[in-house]
């Protein structure tokens, strides 16, 4: 990770920890992910409730995904919805619910919840390349739980 977003201060370390969680995303490396998501979740209480409530959301998806730990992902869903002050998105809630039904192997659940994340995706204006790369993430695990 680079020192910089590392160093703690300013908004400028944020948002480099947000580029750095974004590139870990992107390679895919699961430790890398962690380090990157846990630095990020370190400093969320500098955030506007929206992206603090989105990275608690990754957070869930990451322990349900990722690893596995339903439990976890659910304390982290808990969580979000603790927020005060977030815009209600719709189906923001898909994104962790996804993750908790993978964990469980519950692919009923699994198809129904990234079916609604992937619509919330295509709701948003101006698509960017991070979302992209997570829609077509999410479509592939939905391909994979249909297949199965």
């Amino acid at each position: 990770m680079s020192t910089y977003a590392e160093s703690g201060g300013g908004v400028y370390a944020v948002l480099a920890r947000q580029y750095v969680y974004a590139y870990a995303k992107e390679s895919g490396d699961s430790a890398r992910i962690a380090a990157a998501l846990e630095s990020l979740l370190a400093c969320t209480v500098r955030l506007p409730p929206d992206q603090r409530r989105s990275y608690f959301a990754e957070a869930a998806y990451y322990q349900g995904v990722l690893t596995g730990e339903s439990a976890l992902a659910r304390e982290w869903l808990e969580d979000a919805r603790k927020i005060t002050g977030a815009r209600g998105k719709e189906d923001w809630e898909s994104y962790p619910l996804a993750a908790i039904a993978y964990a469980e192997r519950n692919q009923e659940q699994l198809k129904e919840h990234l079916r609604r994340v992937i619509a919330e995706l295509d709701r948003r204006p101006g698509i960017s390349g991070a979302v992209t790369a997570t829609r077509g993430n999410l479509v592939a695990l939905l391909n994979a739980a249909v297949a199965s």
